[in-house]
């Protein structure tokens, strides 16, 4: 895969990035569990590359303002867990920092 790119499908949306973001950074298409009439939300990272990904959500009252999620979890290859959340309206997102990109294929998103 060349240039970073959405990965999206009937249930499930992610990111593939294998390119430094610009100052935006690069994120999965948002989603959020009462759009997709979801029960579980299931975030996972793959693909080998380096790099400090973050999970972010935004609450209906905020506007746009993206909050990093405090995760318990550490997000490195491999991992795949519950977002545990059924807030009506709520969005999350995966992805990279401008900065926080290194090298390889990050892929990362939700799946439900």
């Amino acid at each position: 895969m060349a240039g970073n790119a959405k990965l999206n499908g009937p249930r499930y949306k992610y990111a593939s990035i294998d390119t430094a973001p610009g100052a935006d950074g690069y994120w999965s298409d948002a989603v959020s569990m009462s759009a997709v009439n979801a029960n579980k939300l299931q975030f996972s990272r793959s693909g080998g590359g380096v790099g400090t990904v973050l999970i972010q959500y935004k609450l209906p009252h905020t506007g746009a303002a993206w909050v990093d999620y405090d995760s318990p979890i550490s997000l490195v290859d491999g991992v795949r867990c519950v977002v545990d959340d059924s807030g009506a309206g709520v969005k999350w997102r995966a992805g990279v920092k401008e900065t926080f990109y290194t090298s390889g294929t990050i892929i990362v998103g939700f799946d439900w």
